[in-house]
């Protein structure tokens, strides 16, 4: 009976597991996607601002990545070796301590390692930004404008109306 519980809870595991993947890649693939073939269209003054943003988007994210990295390892060392020193101190406070001990290493290293991966989560923020940034200058639309005395059609004028009408948004 247990054998038979296991192997649906396995079966309802994998299914739920393969709808978030598919979920996943679908979303990816309706995302808009900035290629050279969009940047190329641009301006060369919206070109180099976007290159700018997605430049600075990807040295952030390399940063935040690291500091994330290195604090997972250091905070992970930390932690075992104050759970090494706790084992060691703990005759201590009976009276029985053999030879002094430096308890402030494992907790030092997992403070940093807090410190460091909490920290990238600034760098994670402002990456994003800058990517949305980069998105918005390149895909972004003033739009037709339509003001008074503008001719519509050949040899017509409007008169008395001003309208935006954005294209893509």
């Amino acid at each position: 009976m247990h054998h038979v519980t296991l192997y649906y809870k396995f079966k309802a595991m994998k299914s739920i597991a393969f709808i978030s993947v598919i979920l996943l890649f679908s979303a990816k693939s309706f995302a808009q996607r900035l290629d050279s073939a969009a940047i190329q269209k641009l301006s060369p003054e919206n070109q180099a601002l976007v290159q700018q943003h997605l430049k600075n988007s990807k040295n952030l994210k390399i940063g935040a990545f690291s500091s994330l990295g290195l604090g997972v390892i250091f905070g992970t060392i930390g932690v075992a070796q104050a759970a090494a020193e706790v084992t060691k101190v703990f005759p201590c406070a009976f009276g029985a301590c053999p030879d002094p001990i430096d308890e402030n290493k494992g907790s030092a290293l997992a403070i940093t390692g807090t410190v460091l991966a909490l920290g990238s989560i600034p760098l994670f923020i402002v990456s994003g930004s800058e990517k949305r940034k980069a998105y918005a200058t390149a895909f972004s639309n003033p739009g037709i404008s339509l003001a008074p005395g503008l001719p519509i059609l050949p040899n017509t004028a409007s008169t008395g109306i001003s309208i935006v009408i954005p294209i893509s948004r």
